[in-house]
């Protein structure tokens, strides 16, 4: 049974839920709110009335997104684009929520978070700057990261198919996700693979058959998104930023060494967890899961709301034994810094360190801090997935 909550614990979350509720849900700290929703909203009207929703310049910013998601736009573009924001932020809210409660089910098992747990991991889940921008701008990442642990969790459980479902699902956004079923892949879960890509392919043939598009023009669309978002602007996280920010070429050449260093990185984590397979028994959680998680945020092209995928990760520290506690604390620290908005970095710097660093270091150093971190948490997560293999400290974790 799971002991209660104090009163200055509950206190803490619903501070917290203010917090998200107001610069979250209410969006106080900006202008105008819900702009990729209203782009997937108007992607669907586009499709009900035969028109291609990826020709280039029908939109303000190209719809990008994958012929899969173009079938749930429809039914988002069927009420007033006015109502449709906050259909998609009160299901954005309850993604947040499921997640959260997926997270602590996957990464403590059997065992019960006890309350300073519980409350680390809701406050640092609602505090999460990503999570607040998630929701404000009505992009996908909260849907996809539920969709992501609920298909885990249901693998756990023995169901494949509907396991698959969900991870089929979670593939509108693909290089996030992409990762992860490598890791599937190697542990032999066939049916759920095969689950998902039924899924995918029907998802896929709706969305062609709304749309009538060639697949070419998706492709072309992607292009001019790239184009448009370079991968050193304000909203980019990962390695492809740092590797222009720091040898100085170009988006196209940054973007194209971080997926090569991305897919070897998969390659080498995959080898390593199938050289770890034996040390994994029964219902034991997979310790590389963690770092597949966010392996598609740091190499394989991500925006700053993608970073919600370090909730789990977090929560896969805080339910570290004891014993192992210790180990984690750095990585705890740097997950940590996501909570921090990009404009509170940038106003210490302005008022705080301006006249010690130059700005040729801020650029490098502290303006992309979060892929910094990012890339950190990885290779910490990687370091502490092949300690807790060798020393044999398996806990109850899922998949």
């Amino acid at each position: 049974m799971r002991p209660p909550l104090a009163w200055w614990h509950l206190l803490l979350i619903a501070s917290c839920a203010l917090y998200f509720i107001l610069f979250g849900v209410l969006s106080l700290a900006w202008r105008a709110d819900g702009d990729d929703l209203l782009i997937f909203h108007a992607a669907g009207s586009a499709s009900l009335q035969g028109l291609n929703p990826y020709t280039p310049g029908r939109f303000s910013d190209p719809f990008s997104y994958p012929p899969a998601w173009v079938p749930f736009c429809v039914l988002l573009s069927l009420m007033p684009a006015s109502v449709a924001i906050w259909v998609w932020k009160m299901l954005n809210v309850l993604f947040l929520i499921g997640a959260v409660r997926l997270s602590i089910q996957l990464m403590f098992g059997e065992r019960h978070p006890n309350p300073i747990q519980r409350t680390m991991i809701w406050c640092y889940a609602l505090l999460l700057w990503p999570t607040s921008i998630a929701v404000f701008d009505g992009n996908t990442p909260l849907c996809v990261l539920f969709f992501v642990l609920l298909g885990l969790q249901l693998s756990t459980r023995g169901r494949h198919y509907l396991a698959g479902a969900c991870l089929g699902f979670s593939l509108i956004k693909p290089n996030i996700v992409l990762p992860l079923f490598a890791l599937i892949f190697v542990q032999g879960r066939w049916r759920v693979l095969f689950a998902a890509l039924i899924v995918l392919s029907l998802l896929t043939f709706f969305g062609v058959f709304l749309t009538g598009i060639d697949l070419r023009d998706y492709l072309s669309v992607l292009k001019v998104y790239s184009a448009a978002n370079t991968a050193t602007d304000s909203s980019s996280v990962g390695f492809a930023k740092l590797v222009a920010l720091c040898i100085g070429i170009d988006s196209a050449n940054a973007r194209l060494i971080a997926m090569a260093t991305g897919a070897l990185a998969i390659i080498m984590l995959v080898v390593l967890r199938y050289r770890h397979a034996s040390s994994i028994r029964g219902n034991q959680t997979d310790q590389a899961l963690p770092a597949f998680l966010i392996l598609g945020v740091a190499f394989l092209g991500a925006r700053g709301y993608d970073l919600v995928f370090a909730i789990p990760v977090f929560v896969w520290l805080i339910s570290l034994g004891r014993e192992q506690r210790w180990l984690a604390w750095p990585a705890l620290l740097i997950a940590a810094s996501f909570v921090l908005p990009q404009r509170a970095i940038e106003l210490a710097y302005e008022w705080m360190l301006s006249q010690f660093l130059p700005t040729s270091i801020f650029d490098l150093l502290l303006g992309p801090f979060r892929s910094w971190a990012l890339l950190a948490l990885l290779l910490l997560s990687v370091w502490l997935f092949l300690r807790l293999s060798r020393d044999g400290n398996h806990r109850q974790l899922a998949i």
